[in-house]
């Protein structure tokens, strides 16, 4: 994140450092932690992390999903806009088997091991791809997604935008357009995921995508990286 770093070990163990004004590194006490600090989670193997702006989600072997730090807009999932300051498991997706999740900057993603994206947070400028600009409190599936029998199979989100990567190889985009970081050769904005068809139409076989704060990265089977949106610091790679 911005402000704060997550770790997870070979071993299950979870390790995070830097601030921790909302309770973003899993501990109610002291705002700032200098030094990588080991977190209690007792029987809980976790085998991914991911830092937002200021909250961080975690992924048990087991499917389940943890979250703590600042609550605002819902961004924790479970149904309020309260702070935590330890893990607390997201009761909402008890009945499924998470097996991806990610933080945005205030809102958060997951995936399920039937190719479901779940998203929820806030809503600005349709980042969670539900077609409105609403917040939602509770992990909720999207239903453009669901409804095209596209099974996902990782995801990133930023600032005002997300991606999934499918299991087809296919790239979907929706929230902020302004810079062009959808990639759908436009400055549009989106509420609901929308293909990236350059990158369909020329066959290329997408395995992971990256959300800046205005761009967007993706890498191919094959190991290619695209990027495009935002590029006024050089950040595309392009040499301008």
């Amino acid at each position: 994140g911005p402000y704060h770093a997550a770790l997870v070990s070979g071993l299950g163990d979870v390790y995070t450092w830097g601030a921790n004004f909302f309770g973003q590194l899993g501990r109610d006490y002291s705002r700032l932690w200098s030094l990588p600090s080991e977190l209690h989670l007792p029987n809980v193997f976790v085998v991914s992390a991911s830092c937002g702006g200021m909250h961080t989600l975690l992924l048990s072997k087991e499917g389940k999903v943890f979250s703590f730090g600042d609550g605002a807009n819902g961004r924790l999932g479970h149904g309020n806009c309260r702070n935590y300051s330890l893990p607390q498991p997201i009761a909402s997706l008890e009945s499924k088997r998470i097996t991806f999740i990610a933080a945005g900057w205030t809102h958060s993603m997951a995936i399920d091991d039937d190719g479901k994206l779940f998203t929820w947070g806030c809503g600005n400028a349709g980042r969670l791809g539900h077609g409105n600009v609403l917040d939602v409190w509770r992990p909720r599936f999207v239903d453009r997604l669901y409804r095209i029998r596209m099974k996902a199979m990782m995801a990133s989100g930023s600032y005002d935008h997300s991606a999934v990567c499918c299991e087809n190889g296919t790239v979907w985009t929706w929230g902020l357009g302004e810079h062009g970081q959808l990639g759908v050769g436009s400055t549009e904005s989106h509420l609901e995921p929308v293909l990236v068809k350059s990158m369909a139409d020329a066959n290329l076989h997408i395995v992971e995508v990256s959300c800046g704060g205005a761009h967007t990265a993706a890498v191919t089977n094959d190991g290619t990286l695209l990027t495009w949106g935002r590029g006024d610091w050089g950040q595309l790679g392009h040499g301008n």
